[in-house]
């Protein structure tokens, strides 16, 4: 009887350098598993096509030099392979139509300035969505994804200001989409390929990293050991080996005395090389087999976690950096789902069943994401002719607006792709379009009211995706929100139960005024109105539970919407460079949608307006002493 033995099996020694070198072959050549020799053959000939033709004409017989071969059986394409040259090279030929052309002459520099940008990201995003395990590079084709879609938006605005050339601006932000959409079915590929179960386990930090983290480990544990010479010095406290003693002598105590092996380095790494290893091969039978044993191997870990706090007294910087160490690199093996819905956009709902071991998508936000996906692709394709031959100052304000709501749309879908709960953040995120949305459907402006009087089509599209952003699946209502019936309860600073009014029967769309409202009215039963309002909001003790996750809803939208009002505001000099139309320009005719955004952003706005970041620098200690006899502000100048 013989012993079988693993495919795969973990190196005895597996030193920093070789990961090191793993990983340059990994991000230079392009490939999942550096040790497998025909991944490594096929990137070299694909890097040095040059000699791989002569290593072929060698091997066939033929002289050593290059000569002309005549291949008569070509390497088959899958169906997304050839959707996905077909959009590239869409987007290759409308750039050359739109440089090309005469009329724009005057701002070709800043064409082929698009088209070096655009076709670079293309090639970085379709790279990076091949190796969707990867969460670095995951991020980056959803990177490369979004800024496809600004620049599809940005064609279309520029289309929509010059009207005799609408058409092909337009035709270039539709190759675009087509490439944004086929960088998400490839990341769906990537992890479908990962077979059955792929996409149930994706790692939370890039494998490059994780050697990183488990370096972090070993040096924090010898530091805490005071086997390191630079551990300690000659006047410092020995904080760590005191918490070291107090920490065995608390397991030996407590009945986890096994637990004293993660205090021995050998073992320490061992354990933590075994998962690297795995973590780092880059197969997908690899990482199906990490996901049924990290959480065994790592529950020691994280018992360990559990009673290092507040164990030792007094606290232990060391001890808190190893602590913290481990739970790094533990947070890159938590059972992250974040991508997982690719899987439903790449994959026919018909091969769920049986093949991925799927009934059907049973998550409600899955279910809204195909939808959305759907009805996106019946809004553009009512979009691309609603301006026509028209160049009036109200059609194309009307364009430019719809044009603004697709492209949020999109913005939807992606936040949709990476969620993982129905009603998680970014999908709460999504539903702030969908209060943009909802007030441009009942705006009262006869500038906006005017853009889908005579377009019914458009104003169902909208009115579809609306509801799904509003959490509604196909064919049900959207979720509604209570706030107390009949009363709101929370307690004033005496610890006195006070009973506010409140509200019942809340949607999106008067979300943000009514809990504006009950937060107005317990500010008014409050003993102390100098309470701020934060702590309504965060401490437990004073807000009540729900209330609380209503604020943090709406302060999601409310920073969703900010993000695109910040992203809209720097284009004004760009279009008016890109688009000399004979209309006039100013900022309100260039942004159109303007005062659309400005009043979604009112109405899920509570307490802060929209601001840019500033980082609060404390002042340093010379400057605050000199304000204490001096008057002297640390900022500058003195107090009055």
């Amino acid at each position: 009887m013989t012993q079988e033995t693993p495919n795969n099996p973990i190196p005895k020694d597996r030193s920093p350098a070789t990961v090191a070198l793993d990983n340059l072959v990994r991000r230079k050549l392009r490939v999942s598993d550096p040790n497998n020799p025909t991944e490594i053959a096929t990137a070299l000939k694909s890097l040095y096509s040059g000699e791989k033709e002569v290593l072929e004409q060698e091997a066939a017989g033929l002289p050593y030099i290059k000569v002309k071969t005549i291949r008569t059986v070509g390497e088959a394409d899958t169906t997304t392979q050839t959707e996905l040259k077909q959009a590239r090279q869409d987007v290759d030929r409308d750039l050359e139509a739109l440089i090309g052309n005469a009329s724009l002459k005057d701002i070709q520099s800043e064409l082929r300035g698009w088209a070096h940008a655009i076709r670079r990201i293309i090639s970085q995003g379709v790279d990076a969505a091949r190796f969707a395990l990867d969460p670095r590079q995951r991020d980056s084709a959803m990177a490369a994804r979004r800024q496809l879609s600004a620049y599809a938006r940005l064609a279309r605005y520029v289309g929509a200001l010059t009207p005799d050339l609408s058409l092909p601006y337009r035709q270039l932000a539709r190759s675009l989409d087509e490439v944004g959409a086929m960088v998400l079915v490839k990341l769906g590929d990537a992890l479908a390929n990962a077979g059955p179960g792929g996409a149930r386990f994706l790692l939370q930090a890039p494998a490059s990293e994780l050697q990183g983290r488990r370096d972090a480990v070993i040096y924090a544990l010898r530091n805490l050991t005071g086997t390191t010479a630079e551990g300690y010095g000659p006047n410092e406290w020995p904080r760590g080996l005191v918490a070291y003693r107090q920490f065995v002598a608390r397991l030996e105590q407590s009945g986890h005395a096994d637990l004293r092996s993660l205090f021995q380095e050998n073992y320490v790494a061992n354990a933590l090389d075994e998962l690297v290893h795995w973590s780092t091969s880059g197969a997908s039978d690899d990482l199906r087999a990490l996901a049924s044993t990290s959480d065994l191997a790592l529950e020691r870990f994280r018992r360990f976690i559990i009673l290092a706090s507040r164990l030792v007294d007094p606290e232990s910087p060391p001890l808190a950096a190893y602590v913290s160490a481990i739970q790094l690199f533990l947070d890159a093996f938590e059972h992250g789902e974040s991508g997982s819905r690719l899987l439903y956009i790449a994959r026919p709902p018909i091969v769920f069943y049986g093949l991925y071991g799927l009934s059907g998508m049973e998550e409600p936000g899955t279910r809204r994401l195909v939808d959305l996906v759907i009805a996106r692709g019946h809004l553009a394709e009512r979009l691309d002719c609603y301006l026509g031959c028209s160049c009036g100052t109200d059609q194309v304000r009307c364009q430019i607006i719809l044009d603004k709501l697709l492209y949020d749309v999109d913005r939807a879908i992606d936040l949709y792709a990476l969620g993982t709960n129905s009603e998680g953040e970014p999908e709460q995120r999504a539903a702030a379009y969908g209060v943009l949305i909802n007030i441009f459907l009942n705006s009262i402006d006869p500038n906006i009211a005017i853009c889908i009087q005579n377009f019914p089509h458009v104003q169902a599209r909208l009115e579809e995706i609306q509801r799904y952003l509003w959490w509604a699946t196909a064919g049900a209502e959207p979720r509604t929100f209570e706030l107390g019936s009949p009363t709101f309860s929370v307690f004033d600073d005496g610890n006195n139960l006070v009973d506010v009014n409140g509200f019942t029967g809340v949607s999106f769309a008067g979300l943000g005024g009514d809990v504006g409202s009950v937060m107005n009215a317990v500010r008014n039963e409050m003993s102390d109105n100098s309470v701020p309002l934060e702590q309504f909001t965060i401490d437990d003790v004073n807000v009540h539970t729900a209330l609380r996750d209503y604020v943090a809803l709406l302060a999601n939208m409310h920073q969703e919407l900010c993000i695109q009002q910040a992203s809209d505001e720097q284009w004004v000099n760009l279009l008016r460079t890109m688009a000399p139309s004979c209309m006039r320009f100013n900022g309100d005719e260039v942004l159109a949608g303007r005062s659309l955004l400005n009043e979604a952003i009112n109405a899920v706005q509570l307490d802060a307006a929209c601001s840019r970041y500033t980082p609060d620098i404390p002042p340093h200690f010379e400057t605050s002493l000199a304000g204490i006899p001096y008057l002297r502000l640390s900022d500058g100048g003195t107090e009055e």
